[in-house]
């Protein structure tokens, strides 16, 4: 074995689980390292730690066609049945059973695997950083990965840190050989250089894209699939219908933007969660016959939304150039965003990658009056929207890269480590799309 791979058991890998199939979704990082690792023929496991809320008990181990990885699924501990009596209140149980799991858990995993030796290198990810700074303890070439720090940057000293999260500011400082992270607009590099060990190397990298994602050529096109009959702008927002979203702003700004101009469609790809309530909202605002709601969609069909869509909408409080807003940019789409949140840091990195004659930037804190606004110029001036685009296809085309290529740098930076060499430039090293310097 040259690489072991664990992670916590992502949702979007339980169908291909249960089905035997290969057909990971969501977190595409993860699973086309995993592709990439395969095609390149390395020795590599997989392990897959079953979260304490997951009701399911999957089989122990699995093969997949097409991937040239052994996979095992770690089963949840999970508390007995007394304790939900008698514990109070939920956040505590809920926080007392996750400790337990991941101790059983992690004891496990260590017994199985950590007499395979220091030749190896084991690559964790975030959720898991307390392994894996037990198994540098042990003689592992160790690589962490961050999906960004969107919720951890909410600790501004470290005696926050130390006091709120104990076990994980002490895996913080453990000498890593390489942390990695996605670049989504969250606070990366300022949370590394408070955080990790002085001497530990990190890179940031901005995910790759689809560059040429398949087309269905039976699927209906998004305004006939809808039945938008009239020549309006069609917006499209695609993300969990949760605060953090900002998915009561961006329904306030639509209930707004139609008292001031109706002459437009919405259509709101929920993510996985519910949307009823969101639909009674807008229902009883009188917008029932110009919103059309999807709790989720396969990959590829949200892809084609992208391309058939005018506006993309993302209001997202913790940052703004996640996969999804990359993936519309990539189709060229009129993108509306959030700016900067100066006190959190969030989306800092996000303005000083994307200039604001890109995007639709809407000042952070000025809510649904102006993200109203925003989209109000954009309905009343569709020609802008075509500006946007056209912007937007230039930036794209130097700014995004394709996910092989991306995928090939984070798989050489592997072998680096796994040949006990450091990766060029990587110490203290922020690393952007194209492989532009954000700062070190």
């Amino acid at each position: 074995m040259r690489f072991l791979f664990i992670f916590r058991l992502y949702s979007g890998f339980t169908k291909s689980i249960e089905s035997g199939h290969w057909e990971p979704f969501g977190l595409p990082d993860v699973y086309k390292l995993l592709e990439g690792v395969s095609a390149r023929g390395i020795p590599a496991q997989v392990v897959f730690l079953t979260r304490e809320e997951d009701a399911t008990d999957f089989i122990d181990y699995r093969r997949f066609d097409g991937i040239d990885i052994d996979f095992h699924i770690v089963p949840a501990y999970r508390l007995t049945p007394w304790l939900h009596k008698f514990v109070h209140p939920r956040r505590v149980l809920d926080r007392l059973a996750r400790l337990y799991n991941d101790a059983r858990q992690f004891v496990e995993v260590l017994k199985k695997f950590s007499r395979t030796g220091s030749s190896a290198v084991v690559y964790l990810d975030r959720r898991n950083i307390v392994l894996a700074a037990l198994f540098k303890i042990k003689g592992w070439r160790t690589v962490v990965r961050f999906h960004g720090v969107a919720g951890w940057n909410r600790h501004r000293f470290n005696l926050s840190m130390l006091l709120r999260q104990p076990l994980y500011f002490w895996a913080l400082k453990a000498p890593f050989d390489l942390v990695l992270s996605s670049e989504d607009g969250s606070p990366v590099q300022p949370f590394f250089d408070r955080y990790l060990a002085a001497n530990t190397p990190y890179r940031v990298f901005v995910n790759g894209v689809d560059l040429h994602p398949p087309i269905d050529p039976l699927a209906k096109p998004l305004r006939d699939r809808y039945g938008f009959s009239e020549a309006w702008p069609v917006l499209l927002f695609v993300s969990r219908l949760t605060p953090d979203k900002g998915a009561q702003e961006f329904l306030d700004a639509l209930i707004e933007t139609y008292r001031r101009n109706p002459r437009f469609y919405v259509v709101i790809v929920a993510g996985g969660s519910d949307p009823g309530w969101a639909k009674d909202v807008l229902e009883s605002a009188g917008m029932g016959a110009r919103v059309a709601f999807e709790c989720s969609l396969p990959h590829t069909k949200i892809l084609t939304y992208f391309r058939q869509a005018d506006v993309f909408v993302s209001s997202n409080f913790l940052a703004n150039l996640t996969n999804t807003v990359l993936e519309a940019m990539a189709a060229g789409i009129c993108v509306v965003m959030l700016g900067r949140d100066q006190a959190t840091q969030a989306d800092i990195s996000t303005e000083a990658l994307v200039p604001d004659d890109v995007v639709v930037r809407i000042p952070r804190f000025s809510g649904a009056s102006g993200l109203s606004d925003a989209l109000t110029l954009l309905v009343e001036n569709t020609e802008l929207i075509d500006v946007y685009r056209s912007r937007m296809k230039d930036f794209a085309g130097d700014f995004l890269r394709p996910w092989e290529e991306r995928i090939s740098d984070e798989i050489d930076l592997l072998e680096c480590i796994a040949s006990d060499r450091m990766p060029s430039g990587a110490n203290r090293l922020a690393t952007g799309a194209r492989g532009s310097i954000l700062g070190s």
